[in-house]
């Protein structure tokens, strides 16, 4: 069976020694055999550090890597009167040969992570899991998370071996490789020409079954009757060695009571029924495949409608769920009220046939179907069974879809699913007038696991249908639109998400019956995004027009018109228009104290704001007064140990250096740096930060060596953990290079 993601509490493993197993790696198949004459030996090519590629021996691919680019294949399936045809070239049982390698290894002690490939969004998803297993910090999302995970990785003494299975696309592995010394990593690809020649892979060839091996697979599936073995030599020279083709023969054989002689006999007459049909004589995996979809039918009725759904999804992972919604049983088969459970048993038949494969969840099952089947089923519908497919299929993704927070593989899989039948249907999803929900759902779940990368482009493709198929007030067209532009501030793109915000300010001003507030609120995020994108003064404009309007509306005390007055603040500190930045926060203090009491946190939270104006105009004495006011109310209101206690500290900290007490500062730096630590953990963005902070001051008290001791681990942390762009990692290196030239 599959192996399931361990529990963190089962893989500490530091103090035990045992080795760490995190992902699922894939099933082995029935009658799996080591491939000793046609896979590579892996060991000697795997040496620590190095990228090993297995992929299917095709001629002018192997040896000779090209750059990185979208596979091709050998083209999609045909279709002719011979009926189903699939290309089984890429199906030579490299993801086996990689799953039993790695669970040889883990048992020699070895520690694994397997990560499918065939996205970038199922990459992260598997490193994601495989970061909580191992007890990283998975907080910051899951980009963050990989990078964290990685680092963990390069920095490991103990030998690892990743492996990136299914890979389509070199992009959806960028930044995402191990690099570290003890760290093996091992891709799986249908095609060789995806790896660019600047990985310096050893790319291995994964042949085809010889001989020898297709008997050992065959004694394997049918050692429960040795009656069906006679005439296996006679199967072996008629169908070959490909793994696919080979498992549909034996899978059919093995669920009826012919013997492989008798099997041949058919092969051989439905060839000839083929050939006579088509002109030509068609591939025997065409055949075997026909053999093999024949009996899933007379055995099960649902078996065909259910590889229809997987043909019209077109995705190589799907999880059970959508099997088992209500709309997909019903479909396949055909009863009003289907009993859902019966889906499990036609599921498992598909797999006994070769047809599809089973790798059981913690909490669910993802069944695998190869490429060349999903084509060749995709290549025979008719417009109208595909379109009665399609719309199964889409209402079960919807209904597959959990009400909470799905767990991470299935929403990676869900949203794929989505995006998938996004591309089959086309604007037909927004048949309703709406925006699908099932877009919505996988759009979400980008941004709540973390992935920006691929949420920014999922969302922007989002908001381009809608501005072509909803009116520009539609409401959902206005939700997505906001949206992207929250997504490109958070990606550093302060100028489009003001482009963005302002276009929805101007909509949400057209529409008749306005929402006064809504429009206010759009204020606000076109206000931030001008900040964040150096344009103080028009963001000053902006927060101003938003806080008469608050104030108009909601009234002077609302706490809505508090916080825009906190908003117009903080851009007339950024614009230099420092008295009056004082005024409002005082004005705003004032106001939280009145509406909330002193004791509340946003009431702290404001008198903490106007301490960081007081300092960053200049008025240390009076900064280091409301920082000493802010420390007080946080110890009494939280304790010593909250972090929001260690950041008062902090921010009291660097007042005081400000003010050229760098003496006093010191201890409430540490203070802070080692509070970060222990609570946020040392690789946290904040905890660099305040280190970054004490070795500012250490500089000022002369401490040249601790601070360039402190910043050379802070800066190798940053390069490590943040993105390039993060400003922290310029400005640490900036210290360290002015304090190394002293």
């Amino acid at each position: 069976m599959a192996v399931p993601v361990l529990p963190s509490s089962e893989v500490s493993g530091d103090s035990r020694g045992r080795p760490v197993r995190a992902g699922i790696i894939p099933a082995l198949a029935d009658g799996f055999l080591p491939r000793t004459e046609t896979a590579p030996r892996l060991p000697p090519a795997l040496i620590p550090g190095a990228i090993v590629v297995l992929a299917p021996e095709r001629p002018g691919t192997l040896g000779h890597p090209r750059s990185s680019g979208r596979s091709t294949g050998d083209g999609p399936a045909k279709t002719s009167g011979t009926g189903l045809i699939a290309d089984w070239a890429s199906v030579t049982g490299k993801t086996q040969v990689a799953a039993a390698y790695a669970d040889a290894l883990y048992r020699s002690g070895t520690s694994i992570i397997w990560a499918d490939a065939d996205s970038r969004v199922s990459v992260l998803a598997s490193y994601a899991t495989a970061a909580a297993a191992l007890g990283v910090d998975v907080a910051e999302g899951a980009d963050a998370t990989a990078r964290r995970l990685l680092a963990v990785l390069d920095q490991s003494a103990q030998p690892w071996l990743v492996v990136l299975d299914g890979l389509r696309d070199a992009a959806d592995v960028r930044s995402l490789i191990p690099s570290g010394p003890a760290c093996m990593t091992v891709v799986t690809t249908a095609d060789a020409r995806v790896i660019p020649d600047s990985w310096h892979a050893l790319i291995l060839p994964v042949s085809p079954f010889s001989a020898r091996e297709s008997m050992s697979y065959l004694r394997g599936r049918l050692r429960s009757d040795w009656d069906q073995r006679a005439g296996m030599i006679n199967l072996v020279t008629e169908v070959g060695g490909e793994p696919g083709p080979l498992a549909q023969a034996g899978g059919v054989i093995a669920v009826s009571p012919m013997s492989c002689r008798q099997y041949v006999d058919h092969l051989v007459t439905r060839r000839e029924q083929m050939t006579r049909a088509a002109g030509a004589v068609p591939p025997v995996a065409t055949v075997t495949l026909a053999l093999a979809v024949e009996r899933a039918h007379q055995l099960d009725r649902a078996a065909w409608p259910t590889m229809m759904i997987a043909a019209v999804l077109d995705s190589q992972r799907i999880p059970s769920a959508v099997f088992y919604a209500s709309a997909v049983a019903g479909y396949v088969t055909g009863q009003a009220r289907p009993d859902v459970s019966a889906m499990a048993g036609t599921l498992r038949l598909l797999a006994h046939l070769g047809l599809a494969a089973i790798d059981p969840q913690p909490d669910g099952l993802i069944v695998r179907f190869s490429q060349p089947v999903l084509d060749a089923v995709r290549a025979v519908l008719t417009r109208d069974d595909h379109e009665r497919a399609l719309a199964a299929a889409v209402a079960g993704v919807t209904e597959a879809w959990p009400d909470g927070e799905p767990p991470a593989w299935l929403g990676c899989l869900l949203a794929v699913c989505s995006a998938s039948l996004w591309r089959a249907a086309g604007d037909w999803l927004w048949a309703e007038g709406n925006c699908p929900q099932l877009l919505l759902r996988a759009g979400q779940f980008l941004i709540s696991a973390g992935m920006l990368g691929a949420a920014l482009p999922f969302w922007a493709n989002l908001s381009a249908a809608a501005e072509r198929l909803l009116e520009p007030d539609h409401p959902e067209a206005l939700m997505i639109a906001g949206r992207v532009a929250a997504l490109h501030l958070a990606a550093g793109e302060p100028a489009r998400a003001a482009v963005r915000y302002e276009w929805i300010s101007t909509q949400l001003q057209r529409r008749p019956g306005a929402d006064y507030v809504a429009q206010i609120a759009a204020q606000l995020d076109l206000g931030r995004s001008l900040a964040a994108d150096g344009q103080f003064g028009r963001a000053v404009a902006v927060f101003d027009q938003a806080a008469a309007e608050y104030k108009r509306v909601l009234g002077p005390d609302h706490l809505e018109t508090v916080a825009a007055t906190e908003y117009l603040a903080g851009a007339c500190v950024q614009a230099e228009e420092r008295a009056r930045a004082i005024t409002l926060y005082r004005q705003a203090l004032a106001d939280r104290i009145r509406l909330q009491g002193t004791r509340r946190p946003d009431a702290i939270a404001a008198r903490q704001r106007l301490a960081g104006a007081y300092l960053a105009v200049g008025d240390v004495k009076a900064a280091i007064s409301e920082y000493k006011k802010v420390v007080a109310d946080r110890q009494r209101e939280l304790g010593e140990n909250h972090i929001d206690t260690i950041a008062a500290i902090g921010d009291l900290g660097a007042a005081l250096r400000a003010a050229g007490r760098a003496t006093q500062a010191v201890p409430m730096l540490e203070q802070a740096r080692t509070g970060c630590e222990q609570i946020l953990g040392a690789d946290h963005r904040d905890t660099l930060a305040r280190c970054a902070n004490l070795a500012r001051a250490y500089n000022d008290i002369g401490w040249i060596v601790d601070a360039a001791v402190l910043l050379r681990e802070t800066a190798e942390r940053c390069d490590r953990l943040l993105s390039p762009e993060d400003p922290l990692t310029a400005d640490v290196r900036e210290l360290l290079a002015s304090i190394s030239s002293r």
